[in-house]
């Protein structure tokens, strides 16, 4: 019995679709096809027929000769377009990398800095606190930026939370960019630049690195994978426009969860308020340019805060889930340390009681949920 005949091309038995089916596993099936096609099959023998099946014979032999039982796995090719959409997503995945190390050394840098005057003794508890406070609101764009690894890397990243994120992302950048540019630019012109928080140089390449992959990730979950140039501005104003719409609208409320995020979200917005009229008024009143440079660094972390609040929002309020457990933990963490640190700062320098309350309401609030969270994932509840 000639078992060529029954040995069908890859492609005759392959769904056009399939493209993770090697020949190897075809070869698999078209055993197993003769063999019940034989009834009564021997076990294997230690002769020349490897397997025996009534009147079919299949032999070492035989499996040398047919090319499709013998020869080594190979998947089939993709299309132009899937290749390209694996290369796009690949490097947003490692632009967004990146910018997890880069915000993970200055946050280390920062901090270090900090424990180090600390131990020294020669720093008072209002600038240890300030650098502490610092550190943390750089933690919130690490967060933010691993969370949106994770999502480029599971296909998430077209979700509205995901959408909001990389856009207060890219906003971030741009305002640390701008406040970078201007103090460089007063240095250059000879004037004496005082004691920053956090080194302008790095700061600059990190918000660099980081906007670029989340101007990608915003284009891509926008647009889509597979999406060319054609009518990309259009699209993505629109999309701006409705995330601003959407921040600025009355939010939807379903629970003392979602009001006590809705609760974060305005003190977050109050501080980001204050901050830009801060911004102001060092243009008015001719503070110069480091102190306008400081306030919009200040202003651009207040604005990824609420951002994020905002998106916790909209996430506790209802409907279908569209984010993971983990990276929900993960933002009400550093919500929560952000918020913390803030708490402390303001004790120490005596801002008052209702803004500290506040600030440490907010953080422990945050801090519960992000606990939450983790209990739900271990009970496998998402």
């Amino acid at each position: 019995f000639n078992i060529s005949s029954l040995l069908l091309p890859v492609q005759d038995i392959t769904p056009p679709s399939s493209n993770i089916m090697t020949r190897r596993s075809l070869s698999v099936f078209h055993v197993i096809l003769l063999a019940s096609l034989g009834g009564n099959a021997s076990a294997f023998g230690a002769g020349g027929n490897i397997l025996s099946a009534g009147s079919i014979s299949i032999t070492r032999a035989t499996l040398r000769q047919s090319p499709l039982l013998y020869r080594s796995p190979s998947p089939l090719k993709m299309s132009a377009s899937d290749e390209l959409i694996v290369k796009r997503r690949k490097r947003v995945e490692i632009g967004y990398a990146t910018s997890v190390a880069a915000w993970t050394g200055l946050v280390a840098a920062i901090a270090g800095r900090a424990v180090q005057s600390s131990l020294s003794g020669a720093a008072t508890p209002t600038l240890v606190a300030r650098l502490a406070y610092t550190a943390t609101l750089w933690a919130v764009t690490l967060a933010v930026a691993a969370v949106a690894l994770d999502a480029a890397g599971t296909d998430r990243i077209s979700s509205e939370p995901l959408r909001f994120l990389n856009f207060g992302l890219l906003g971030q950048s741009a305002l640390n960019l701008v406040a970078c540019a201007v103090s460089f630019a007063a240095i250059k012109c000879g004037m004496e630049c005082p004691p920053l928080p956090a080194p302008l140089f790095v700061l600059a390449w990190a918000s660099f690195l980081t906007a670029v992959p989340a101007f990608k990730g915003w284009w891509y979950g926008t647009r889509g994978w597979g999406t060319g140039k054609s009518g990309g501005r259009s699209a993505m104003t629109a999309d701006a426009l409705r995330i601003v719409r959407g921040s600025l609208s009355l939010p939807k409320i379903s629970g003392w969860n979602s009001a006590g995020y809705l609760a974060v979200t305005v003190f977050a917005g109050c501080l980001k308020l204050t901050t830009a009229t801060a911004v102001y008024r060092s243009v008015v009143d001719g503070a110069g340019p480091f102190w306008f440079a400081g306030y919009l660094i200040r202003l651009s972390n207040y604005s990824l805060i609420s951002l994020v609040a905002f998106a916790l929002q909209k996430e506790s309020s209802g409907g279908t889930p569209q984010m993971k457990g983990a990276n929900f933990a993960q933002l009400n963490f550093a919500l929560a340390v952000a918020l913390g640190a803030k708490a402390v700062f303001w004790n120490t320098i005596g801002a008052g009681m209702p803004l500290v309350a506040g600030a440490a309401s907010a953080s422990a609030f945050t801090a519960g949920n992000g606990i939450n969270s983790l209990k739900k994932i271990m009970l496998n509840l998402y």
